[in-house]
């Protein structure tokens, strides 16, 4: 019974731990700050594991925004990177949208559910009386 207790608490203080470090990884990529050599291969790869893009937005979503991001008289704009050291984290354009990857997706797809929600909620209190 103790030694179950001791298992879980170790558990959640390692998995605890871990997404500290996550952070800490996070942040590093958003300061001007250069990783030497294999450490930044490393860290990139942390980085797509932790980011969730398995949506592969890359391929569908960024060219529908970028068919979209024109002016008025129909010339494309330029997007760029903030700066080297975004770009090295995955953040290669300036919009947020496009940068989010799957993460839009699935907020778009949960804002769309909480709506669906209260629609049904309100259309069952209309409807009950």
């Amino acid at each position: 019974m103790i030694s179950e207790i001791i298992n879980r608490q170790l558990f959640l203080y390692l998995i605890w731990s871990f997404l500290n470090n996550l952070s800490i990884i996070m942040s590093l990529c958003l300061i001007s700050l250069s990783v030497p050599g294999i450490a930044s291969s490393i860290q990139s790869i942390l980085l797509q594991m932790v980011y969730l893009d398995i949506l592969q937005t890359n391929d569908w979503l960024i060219p529908f925004f970028k068919r979209i991001n024109v002016d008025f008289s129909g010339n494309i704009l330029e997007d760029d990177n903030l700066n080297f050291y975004f770009e090295n984290s995955g953040f290669s354009s300036m919009y947020m949208f496009i940068n989010l990857g799957s993460t839009f997706v699935y907020l778009n797809f949960l804002v769309a559910l909480v709506v669906l929600h209260l629609t049904f909620s309100l259309l069952a209190m209309i409807f009950d009386s």
